[in-house]
């Protein structure tokens, strides 16, 4: 049987070659004196990530789950936080077996869905996933004031995202490069502890959906590329809809070092051609290395 990417086995082998150099004696959870905090300004910041992510596909006009899968996401990142901006880009890459599915008889798809599926379930021991998403992040503070208990930023994100499941052929493919504005509040409970919450949503999208490229409409569809290129639009919020929630929590555990844990929240619905829904929970821990 082959088995998925061995995805986390490349993030554990990353991690700690990041977190090996990091601490030294000046570096150090013990001395809490030298411990700069956390409202203060013009650092750059390094992120490795990893935790447990659940994504849902959902054919709307047939009122039809078309799968789920359990994935394991690996997150990098880079930051550059001054006074009064910051700057953000996030790479999150996730490797997953996709769950088989028992469908209803009574959609309206039924007899298309159970063929896809025995077609891969039939010929191939295996099916997974694999997302990547990129996002770029600029927001500027609202409120002018230093060291405030709140703060408020207003930017926005430009985000690239693709989805592809594996079996014999692609069972689903999906790409989107879009803009989104992005709200970004971030609240200090003390000098070393704080929450922060982003929220995000798309206004104008270039969007792929194949949510049954198993199979060719006609002869000239046979390859993935002129699929691709045939299912792919643009398209603003009154077709597509994407809504990004992430609250955090993070952790100072020394001058440099700070731990966090966040949850994500991505919903999205595509209503031009076909009509999807999908829906992405995950959860994640986050190690944090901050230069001056």
């Amino acid at each position: 049987m082959r088995k998925p990417i061995p995805i986390l086995y490349l993030f554990t082998i990353l991690l700690v070659l990041f977190t090996l150099p990091g601490f030294s004696q000046k570096d150090t959870i013990t001395k809490t004196s030298d411990i700069t905090p956390l409202n203060a300004f013009d650092f750059h910041s390094f992120t490795v990530g990893s935790g447990y992510s659940q994504f849902k596909i959902f054919d709307k006009k047939a009122n039809q789950l078309i799968y789920k899968a359990n994935l394991v996401p690996v997150y990098f990142a880079y930051s550059k936080e001054s006074g009064n901006r910051i700057f953000n880009i996030n790479v999150n890459v996730k490797n997953g077996l996709i769950d088989k599915k028992n469908y209803d008889k009574s959609a309206s798809n039924y007899t298309l869905l159970k063929e896809i599926q025995n077609q891969y379930t039939t010929n191939q021991t295996y099916n997974y996933l694999i997302q990547d998403e990129i996002n770029v992040e600029y927001a500027r503070k609202l409120n002018g004031k230093k060291n405030q208990k709140v703060d408020f930023f207003v930017g926005g994100q430009l985000k690239q995202y693709y989805s592809m499941s594996y079996a014999n052929v692609p069972i689903f493919v999906s790409s989107e490069l879009s803009l989104n504005p992005m709200l970004l509040i971030n609240y200090h409970i003390d000098e070393t502890i704080k929450f922060k919450t982003l929220f995000s949503f798309s206004i104008a999208s270039i969007i792929t959906n194949l949510p049954y490229s198993a199979f060719s409409s006609d002869s000239e569809s046979n390859s993935l590329i002129s699929k691709f290129l045939k299912a792919t639009n643009y398209t603003t919020i009154n077709h597509y809809k994407r809504i990004n929630i992430n609250p955090s929590f993070q952790k100072q555990l020394s001058d440099r070092w700070h731990f966090g844990v966040d949850y994500i929240f991505s919903w999205s619905h595509y209503s031009h051609i076909n009509n999807l829904s999908t829906y992405d929970n995950s959860i994640m821990i986050k190690f944090i290395k901050k230069i001056k």
